[in-house]
């Protein structure tokens, strides 16, 4: 993954897992067809690979430990900060141990258990890397490998029927994210052998084809039967930690949006739009903090009861204001950010000065 077509099929890929997030997030408001709540719940299952993806290549750049603090660095900067403008609009007003409730327990808005899901993942990391890269690219290592992956099934069957962090929900609840430690393992295995490092005309139609083709049968065989599937591994509930069915999903759309946007990307009059959408992508980190926000204190108590309105506008309107006003939220909050840092190194300046 070292060329700009890589790395843009790959804010392709975030960009389909937020879109599919706020899907998720609006059933009951702008849908009720549990078809739609199904072909949604690849989400956060095609997050965790890309995760996986991305750690593997900053660690490979900078070291496991060093990837991994400047994540969950990140990640956290931009948590707390999501947390003050949460509680801000919720009550009109800042109350520290309020703040610091909702900070330690995820839960001020449901998305938000991802942020401890993200940092327990790249604190694995740390120490899965470096494995890793000990298995050599030789059939033992590829045996090595295959015991590391049995070993981290296991781990996952026991971490998601057996503990408990926090009462936070879903995988940031599980210690290590449950199962979603398997699909941020393959991920990993992804970005180390290159499987999608290549790009062809036949190799993105096949990746495009064979996946959506398994996608849609098991979709429509998930609409018919619901989640039977899981049932048959002990991997719990099945939604979240994703067990078989959602897992395989999320391993479908990352297939299918490599060929996709791969594809987009030979064709003279789509490269350029396919690369202005796959930018979309790069925003998914404060699209997935902040799209609540929106949808909550303010599309639905102001838009819900619209008289005679078209719901296909009414969705558009919805999906356009959440990323839209995300972005806005990111851009605001940068400035701000930039601000504070040259005050404080004005500050620092003036201090050597009088010293």
């Amino acid at each position: 993954m070292r060329g700009n077509k890589p790395i843009a099929w790959l804010n392709g890929a975030k960009l389909l897992a937020i879109l599919a997030v706020m899907v998720d997030h609006t059933n009951g408001i702008l849908y009720s067809n549990p078809g739609v709540a199904y072909a949604s719940d690849y989400s956060v299952s095609l997050f965790v690979i890309l995760l996986g993806m991305t750690a593997y290549l900053a660690s490979s750049k900078n070291g496991g430990g060093q990837a991994s603090y400047r994540g969950i660095k990140k990640m956290m900067v931009a948590y707390s900060i999501a947390v003050v403008v949460y509680l801000v609009a919720a009550t009109h007003g800042f109350d520290l141990a309020a703040y610091l409730n909702y900070l330690l327990n995820f839960n001020i808005s449901g998305p938000h258990y991802f942020v401890l899901l993200y940092v327990q993942l790249m604190l694995v990391n740390v120490f899965l890397f470096p494995l890793l890269q000990k298995c050599p690219r030789s059939q033992n290592g590829y045996a090595c490998e295959g015991l590391l992956l049995i070993g981290i099934i296991v781990l996952s069957a026991w971490t998601t029927n057996h503990t408990n962090i926090l009462n936070v929900y879903g995988g940031g609840g599980k210690l290590f994210g449950g199962t979603y430690l398997i699909l941020f393992y393959i991920g990993m295995l992804a970005m180390k052998h290159g499987w999608l490092e290549r790009v062809t005309f036949v190799k993105s139609l096949l990746s495009l084809l064979i996946p959506g083709g398994l996608w849609f049968l098991l979709w429509r065989y998930t609409c018919a039967h619901g989640l039977v599937l899981d049932s048959y591994v002990p991997f719990g509930g099945g939604k979240n930690p994703p067990s078989i069915t959602f897992m395989t999903f999320g391993l479908c759309m990352l297939f299918i949006s490599y060929g996709m946007f791969t594809l987009l990307e030979r064709i003279p009059y789509t490269s350029k739009v396919s690369l202005r959408i796959c930018d979309l992508g790069k925003h998914s980190l404060y699209i997935f903090l902040y799209h609540r926000l929106i949808l909550d204190y303010y599309l639905r108590p102001h838009m819900a009861d619209l008289p005679g309105q078209n719901i296909w506008m009414a969705r558009a309107v919805y999906f356009l204001l959440m990323v839209a006003g995300a972005i806005f939220i990111e851009v605001c909050i940068g400035h701000m950010q930039r601000a504070v840092k040259w005050v404080l190194a004005a500050d620092a300046g003036t201090d050597r000065n009088i010293t």
